[in-house]
């Protein structure tokens, strides 16, 4: 059987006296991921072209707003990794994929350029020559190639703290059809790459994947990808946030500390509901640096979650609300949250337009679908987007999971308040109202106004026991001191209310 060490040996020899050679193309822009593709040795080029096609032809080649995929093929056939290493390095090449084809077989390996000690950054696999090398070729080494090419993009997002890369791209990478690939994987680690990313995340195998990702850590420990995606899972699919917190410590061992390892951090904060520790790593993002925007929308989460809604309003303002986050309009719908708690119908209607207008996704709520163990707070927020894009069904489902996660959840009792108001359940809008206000961490103005409404409006359909709607709307008034120039608008509206009812001072 072919070996991986055999055909290097091949390619050695066939290169022993070749004169130096240099690469004559543009270098790599800062904005670019450039990948070289050499020659195979072959009478005829149609392997690499084939090669180059596959690459240029992948789900990457758009991998993020910050980088596009470059794939250069080289009328050179590699000696070896340094060579190859040195090559990329002359024209700040990341990747490099080459090879070598004999009578035995054909060998794929793909270099990663810039890759930390100990981690995958050399993978390779084999098509033998036999009866199904063309069909192996045709079916079965795209999918190699994928496989290997996001291992070697998830290198690049995690060392450059592209969050929005890999948010956009390596979030939707695990999707494929579990299939048993014909190529020949020369190693464990080879082998372990090619069938992880070939799981659905909807399926029972999670555990069996993070088994792989042990393994495959065995061979690579220094690899950040495999460290990422392992803590990633434990936290969100496995619910293991100890064994998570273990990975990002060993992440940030790896990478220092950058926006995405804080990032990483801040993530299992929002699992645990620790907001505070939260708020305090949020303090350390670097607003220059790649990797900013995602893990600030943590950081508004965790201010709309603990009610500091005026800084949520103040933050959320400026350009950096128009940044999609997981290809949704996330901080346009915080910003939606501030207003409407503040009372402001105008300016709500027109944050919900905005909502509406840089809609990404045909289901609001499709990025907690696509993990088993989400923080509550995803719930919610899926949910309000849901509402806001006028997808109700969707919004109830996400409110009621939310619900089962953290039946205390202050924010999801209170939209389940309005969901029931307006769909006419007053008993039933009474009681999850009460709940969010009494849940609130801070006054919460807008539920004793809400209240004073279905109280008004149906007396006879609340508890017994209920307050009358003027006292309700007194409570209102209490609870906008926390702050009365935020709280304007709901005042304002509060002292209409008294009026008409005939409340008195």
């Amino acid at each position: 059987m072919l070996v991986g060490a055999a055909i290097v040996a091949v390619a050695v020899s066939r290169n022993a006296a070749a004169t130096p050679y240099s690469l004559s193309i543009a270098p790599a822009q800062p904005d670019e991921y450039l990948v070289l593709v050499g020659q195979w040795g072959a009478e005829n080029d149609s392997f690499e072209r084939r090669i180059v096609q596959t690459l240029r032809s992948s789900d990457a080649a758009v991998i993020s707003s910050h980088v596009r995929l470059r794939v250069e093929p080289i009328e050179h056939v590699f000696a070896d990794d340094a060579e190859a290493q040195s090559l990329a390095n002359s024209v700040g090449a990341h990747l490099v994929v080459y090879g070598v084809e004999d009578a035995v077989g054909v060998e794929v390996v793909f270099q990663d350029i810039y890759a930390e000690p100990d981690s995958a950054s050399r993978l390779h696999f084999i098509i033998p020559k036999n009866e199904q090398f063309n069909s192996i070729a045709t079916e079965d080494m795209p999918v190699a190639m994928r496989n290997f090419l996001t291992s070697m993009l998830l290198h690049h997002f995690l060392r450059t703290s592209d969050i929005d890369g890999l948010a956009g791209f390596g979030f939707g990478i695990m999707d494929g059809e579990a299939v048993n690939l014909r190529v020949i994987p020369p190693s464990d680690l080879d082998r372990h790459i090619l069938n992880m990313y070939q799981w659905q995340p909807g399926q029972d195998n999670v555990s069996s994947m993070t088994d792989t990702l042990t393994d495959a850590l065995r061979v690579a420990p220094g690899d950040p990808t495999l460290v990422f995606l392992r803590g990633f899972l434990e936290a969100f699919y496995n619910g293991n946030i100890g064994r998570a917190r273990v990975d990002a410590d060993r992440l940030r061992q790896l990478l220092g500390e950058t926006n995405l390892t804080l990032w990483m951090d801040m993530n299992i904060s929002l699992a645990e509901r620790d907001y505070a520790r939260l708020l305090a790593l949020s303090e350390r993002l670097d607003p220059t640096k790649l990797g900013y925007s995602i893990p600030f929308s943590y950081r508004q989460m965790a201010l709309v979650m603990t009610g500091d809604f005026a800084r949520v309003q103040a933050e959320t303002s400026g350009s950096i609300r128009e940044q999609p986050i997981f290809g949704l309009p996330v901080y346009d719908a915080l910003a939606a949250i501030a207003v409407q708690m503040q009372g402001d119908d105008t300016a709500f209607e027109g944050a919900a337009a905005r909502v509406n207008a840089n809609r990404d996704l045909s289901d609001a709520t499709g990025f907690i679908s696509s993990i088993n163990n989400p923080p509550a707070d995803f719930y919610f927020l899926g949910g309000y987007i849901a509402e806001l894009t006028n997808t109700p069904l969707v919004s109830l489902l996400a409110y009621q999971g939310g619900l089962r996660v953290a039946s205390a959840h202050y924010l999801i009792n209170w939209r389940l308040g309005v969901f029931n108001s307006e769909a006419g359940n007053v008993p039933l809008a009474y009681q999850f109202l009460s709940a969010a206000r009494d849940a609130a961490p801070v006054p919460f103005p807008i539920a004793a106004y809400q209240l004073a409404w279905l109280t008004h409006d149906d007396p006879d359909a609340v508890p017994v026991e209920a307050p009358s709607a003027c006292i309700w709307l007194a409570r209102a008034t209490a609870d906008t001191d926390a702050d009365l120039t935020f709280y304007a608008p709901l005042i304002a509206r509060i002292d209409a209310a008294r009026a008409a009812w005939d409340c008195g001072g």
